[in-house]
């Protein structure tokens, strides 16, 4: 059920004007929030938010997002590390078991980043690559 709170966010550095690193992981916790919020369609969402389940539209260049939204898991690909980051996290928020291509983005910049979550009780399985 979305609420009745409608936020506009704005994930771009106030200075540079460019998306922060961090804005695609941000995203996922906009997909949870208890509103429905807008943002410029340039900044996220990652290809392959919406297959978890996130109530996300397109309106011109920008995206609405309803939420809160129940994620199931999905088969998903990311292309760059920040990309990779938000679909882990979303995998983690999702119902289900989750399959996501592309982790070797993950390990070259975040590499201990699967064995932390382990300790805190996610079910992590990798297949192939270093």
């Amino acid at each position: 059920m979305a609420a009745d709170l409608d936020v506009a966010v704005d994930l771009r550095d106030e200075h540079s004007g460019v998306v922060e690193d961090g804005a695609l992981v941000q995203g996922d916790v906009i997909v949870q929030a208890s509103a429905r919020s807008r943002q410029p369609s340039w900044s996220w969402p990652p290809p392959g938010l919406r297959a978890f389940g996130a109530d996300i539209t397109a309106t011109g260049s920008t995206l609405r997002v309803h939420g809160p939204a129940r994620l199931q898991g999905a088969n998903v690909a990311a292309g760059d590390i920040r990309a990779v980051s938000a679909l882990v996290l979303a995998a983690l928020a999702a119902d289900g078991t989750s399959t996501i291509q592309g982790m070797f983005h993950l390990r070259r910049g975040y590499g201990h980043l699967l064995p932390h979550l382990a300790t805190l009780g996610a079910e992590i399985t990798t297949t192939g690559g270093p």
